[in-house]
């Protein structure tokens, strides 16, 4: 567990709640992916919507 908090480069992990944890580690993600080329961002809704203009069937 420390290794991850090392690379989230957070002096006071004790006092973060999971929310905080689940975002630092969301804009660490963002910031890796981007590195290898363009980040769309998109919302369950819009990938809902594609999937219905495409007529591709949910599989879950």
């Amino acid at each position: 567990m420390d290794r991850y908090f090392s690379l989230l480069k957070s002096s006071d992990n004790k006092n973060l709640n999971d929310a905080q944890h689940v975002m630092i580690g969301k804009m660490w993600l963002r910031k890796q992916l981007s590195g290898l080329g363009v980040l769309y961002l998109t919302s369950g809704g819009d990938t809902a919507n594609k999937r219905i203009d495409w007529n591709i069937e949910k599989s879950h």
